[in-house]
């Protein structure tokens, strides 16, 4: 038996739905959830994978560092965290900021090159070949790239990271007979 509604049927029958839950929303809930996670997996899924190369390439990069590094040797690096872990003393951090404010001339980097041929910084932890040609994106200034391909030895490539070591000065070797003047 149908009740009577008084005004138009489909207001009435309107309002009653709007009291009740939405049949149509019971049954399309689960498949807006499914929906949502195979987006989220999509998007997040190989961020996710791609995470976890970088961990697993970090663990490889800092394992074959300990080897190399000990503690108190000075480094440059773009791996702050790596030079931390190792105990040893990190010259600059994040090199793309020093280079940009050289250029703006902000910052002298003289110093830094000094300590470079010097062998005050003993390693550069570099992310392209500083002895190769200029990529067109750079974190690093010319003179450094220079001073690290004349003074610095590429021990290693590990990954997208090259290792150098500070080049030891040539020792001068005496001539026989030779006796050198005190100075």
């Amino acid at each position: 038996t149908r009740v009577p509604v008084q005004g138009n049927d489909e207001v009435a029958a309107l309002a009653r739905t709007r009291r009740e839950p939405s049949s149509w929303c019971a049954a399309a809930l689960p498949g807006i959830v499914a929906a949502a996670l195979v987006g989220s997996l999509l998007w997040a899924g190989p961020r996710a994978v791609a995470e976890h190369r970088g961990r697993q390439h970090r663990a490889v990069v800092e394992n074959r560092l300990a080897e190399l590094i000990r503690p108190g040797d000075t480094i440059v690096t773009m791996e702050i965290v790596s030079a931390i872990r190792l105990d040893a003393e990190c010259y600059t951090n994040d090199p793309f900021i020093f280079s940009r404010l050289a250029e703006k001339g902000l910052w002298e980097e003289e110093r830094m090159i000094t300590d470079m041929e010097n062998g005050v910084i003993t390693w550069m932890l570099a992310d392209e070949d500083m002895a190769g040609p200029r990529p067109g994106h750079t974190n690093w200034t010319d003179a450094i790239r220079r001073t690290t391909a004349e003074r610095f030895d590429l021990v290693e490539t590990l990954g997208r990271l090259h290792l150098y070591r500070y080049r030891e000065a040539p020792q001068p070797v005496p001539t026989p007979g030779v006796e050198e003047e005190p100075s």
